[in-house]
């Protein structure tokens, strides 16, 4: 059964955090993470995606 990817199938070594290259298996998370990663520290931890969708929306909707 697939469909929502949940923060811990996509962090592949459990640090708690996911990198790009972890990031990179949902495109909609690519697409944001730059802007997500607050602290650029080339890691996007859940507070970090957290406070970016409140701001921002769900990735995926209209805009462009």
């Amino acid at each position: 059964a697939h469909g929502k990817v949940s923060w811990s199938d996509l962090d592949g070594d459990n640090d708690g955090k996911l990198t790009k290259t972890e990031a990179a298996a949902l495109d909609s998370l690519t697409q944001v993470f730059e802007q997500a990663d607050a602290d650029k520290d080339g890691a996007l931890t859940p507070d970090e995606y957290k406070a970016y969708i409140a701001v921002n929306g769900k990735a995926g909707g209209h805009g462009g």
